[in-house]
């Protein structure tokens, strides 16, 4: 128990743990009442410094220009435009981007004879400005450049070095602000004066300018570098072509295998018709000998018809019977029948009734004997078969000569083939290679007749005004800023001068962590002390320090 250190135990203070707000409050007020000037120079020093910001800065003037640009869905115009390049559709952003480089910027400058003082200043920018036309600047910039020489023999001239620094601060205060989930943009110029209107007016236009101007460019480009190439192109088709013409006439070909396609189907049918011909021969020479054999067995001449008629003696007897008769009925009408007349009537009737009873009652007229039918039809056959036969072998010879030619001409139907295919591939290539670039030509050919009217892919909606009034700086709420700020900063620093040089006021006092409590606070009183130990004499007696009674 001896050895054991007993720590006495200290009681817990919960204030001591807690943030007490009212004496904080009432540290703030000590150190306003106690440096009013502090704060009150603090604050004039804040005016005075944002006074001189907008004296010495430019006031800045701000236009917008509305711009909308196409959608990237639209199905109709794209199927409309689909093959010709008529304009590009980029997106709003893409468009900022080059709405805003320093090629359009270097136009605007150039067109407006923009100088410095004319567009927009940063900040930074305009301190180096101020700083670099001061008189300590120039003089700092000479002795540089006296001390450090430029190691590059290239130097900018003022109107070069002019021009950069416009367009860069000209940049710093150009942009194109994209609505959210929109096609719509606007660009936002600033400047030092309402002419900022005009600016972003023409700098709009002459973006859309260039951009038609880049593509007419483009167009003209893409016409003249396909012009070349399908003109090339068509010479060399015309050169194949004069080979194929030459290779064709050679060959004696009027459409590319068309005529030996005909020679050889003619060959073939000239090759069936010489075996037919040859079997037809044959067929003719064995007929030949068969009818030779039947000619030698069949009789000449036959009788082939035989014409009877009435016999023309009978006839005539009969006629003069019938006369007699007829005189010797008129003559017994004359005569008795014993007359001497009618006697000698009668018997030559009877004479010539002998006579025509002795002959025949028909007689032959015409008898035609004519060489046998068949002999005859075999002599015919032989002899159309004989002239067959001979205008066969004729035929033959004929044929067997043309199918020598053919056959011969045919050989070299494998090399004509390679050649020509190897001409009709080199045609088809350059062929194929010209119709690409005619149907491209024919697009850039459209293209820079009518890219100058084609719809651009960006349009403005709404030119600029002119502003009003600028949109900075704005003197009410800077001066009210200023005298904001100046009062925070002055409270801040009388604060920390408390707190450097360590005042003793009851209510730092009271702020302590003693337990002890306080009923009465000494303060320090020069004057009072002055006129006590004679201060104001030798200054050797040294000061009491104040003591604060507990």
């Amino acid at each position: 128990m001896n050895n054991t250190e007993i720590i006495e135990a200290i009681p817990h203070n919960p204030n001591a743990d807690s943030f007490d707000f009212q004496k904080s409050l009432e540290m703030v007020k000590q150190a306003i009442f106690c440096h009013k000037l502090l704060i009150a120079f603090t604050i004039m020093l804040t005016l005075g410094i944002v006074i001189v910001y907008m004296v010495a800065f430019p006031a800045n003037y701000q236009a917008e220009v509305i711009v909308i640009a196409d959608t990237q869905d639209d199905v109709a115009r794209e199927d409309f435009y689909s093959h010709w390049a008529l304009f590009r559709k980029h997106p709003l952003p893409d468009e900022a981007e080059m709405m805003t480089s320093a090629a359009v910027v270097g136009m605007v400058v150039d067109k407006m004879e923009l100088k410095y003082d004319d567009v927009y200043h940063s900040f930074l920018n305009h301190l180096g400005y101020l700083w670099v036309e001061s008189w300590i600047g120039k003089k700092y910039r000479a002795f540089k450049t006296w001390l450090f020489p430029p190691k590059t023999q290239y130097t900018l001239s003022e109107e070069e070095f002019e021009r950069g620094k416009t367009i860069n601060s000209f940049k710093d205060g150009v942009a194109l602000r994209v609505v959210p989930e929109t096609h719509v943009g606007a660009l936002v110029v600033r400047g030092p004066s309402p002419r900022v209107a005009d600016i972003a007016n023409t700098m709009i236009d002459l973006y859309l300018e260039d951009r038609r101007n880049r593509l007419v460019a483009e167009a003209e480009t893409a016409y003249k570098a396909l012009k070349i190439e399908s003109d090339k192109a068509l010479k060399e088709l015309r050169e194949v072509e004069m080979k194929i013409e030459e290779h064709f006439k050679q060959n004696d070909m009027l459409i590319a295998f068309e005529k030996d396609k005909v020679e050889v189907g003619t060959w073939l049918e000239l090759k069936a018709s010489i075996v037919e011909s040859e079997a037809k021969l044959a067929y003719y020479e064995e007929t030949l000998k068969e009818i030779d054999r039947q000619l030698l067995s069949e009789q000449r001449d036959t009788v082939a018809s035989r014409v009877t008629t009435k016999n023309s003696a009978r006839v005539k007897l009969r006629d003069q019977i019938v006369q007699l008769q007829i005189l010797l009925e008129q003559a017994e009408i004359r005569y008795n029948s014993n007359a001497p007349e009618v006697t000698e009537i009668k018997e030559q009737i009877n004479a010539l009734t002998g006579l025509w009873q002795q002959e025949e009652e028909v007689e032959e007229a015409q008898a035609t004997q004519l060489i046998s039918e068949n002999y005859q039809s075999l002599k015919s056959r032989k002899s159309v078969l004989l002239s067959e036969i001979q205008g066969l072998r004729a035929n033959l010879k004929v044929k067997r000569a043309a199918d020598e030619r053919i056959e011969s001409k045919l050989k070299t139907l494998p090399v004509k083939i390679n050649k020509t295919n190897q001409l009709e591939r080199e045609r088809g290539l350059i062929e194929t290679r010209y119709m690409g670039l005619s149907n491209k030509l024919m697009i850039a050919t459209v293209s820079k007749a009518t890219i100058e009217s084609a719809p651009a892919a960006i349009r403005v909606v709404d030119y600029a005004e002119y502003p009003e009034k600028p949109y900075w700086p704005k003197a009410k709420y800077l001066v009210l800023g200023a005298i904001v700020f100046g009062a925070m900063m002055g409270v801040i620093a009388a604060m920390l001068l408390d707190l450097v040089y360590g005042r003793v006021s009851r209510y730092r006092l009271s702020a302590s962590t003693s337990h002890n409590e306080i009923y009465a606070v000494l303060s320090r009183d020069s004057r009072f002390l002055n006129r006590l130990y004679d201060l104001s004499g030798s200054g050797n007696r040294a000061l009491p320090k104040p003591i604060a009674n507990p």
